[in-house]
């Protein structure tokens, strides 16, 4: 006698219009066509445009990829000057493994260069206030 097999299917996992409208934020702020990037992803765009539209994971990281790739940009147009290839990769590395998000962010912060050094005196980074809730030790980020 056979044996019946059964099979499922889950759904892919979907995120919502609002995300790749995120993406191409930075392009659209400087006026750049942004019609030609989502259909390289599959993604018609009209769709941005339905606020009830979803997207697969494997589009997102397609438009992200081309974005990235064909631009030399890993800052998606949202930098003053485009982030190249492996330097956001380069400025996480640099801020992992130190002893606190503060640390982490004036690291970063430097590779950036959103504000020189000399500008981030005593405890505080001018743009922002970090307060510690729990004293976690380095590298957790729960309990």
């Amino acid at each position: 006698m056979g044996h019946l097999q059964e099979t499922t299917t889950t759904p892919p996992f979907t995120v919502g219009v609002v995300f790749v409208r995120g993406i191409l934020s930075g392009l659209r702020a400087r006026h750049i066509d942004c019609d030609e990037w989502p259909r390289g992803a599959n993604i018609e765009p009209e769709l941005l445009l339905d606020d009830r539209a979803r997207f697969t994971l494997q589009q997102i990281a397609t438009l992200l990829r081309l974005l990235i790739e064909k631009r030399d940009d890993e800052g998606l147009g949202m930098f003053s000057r485009p982030l190249t290839v492996g330097s956001f990769a380069l400025q996480v590395r640099g801020a992992i493994g130190v002893s606190s998000l503060e640390v982490a962010i004036r690291r970063m912060a430097h590779v950036f260069k959103l504000r020189p050094l000399s500008e981030m005196r005593g405890n505080a980074i001018p743009w922002t206030r970090l307060t510690e809730h729990a004293g976690l030790p380095p590298g957790r980020a729960t309990r």
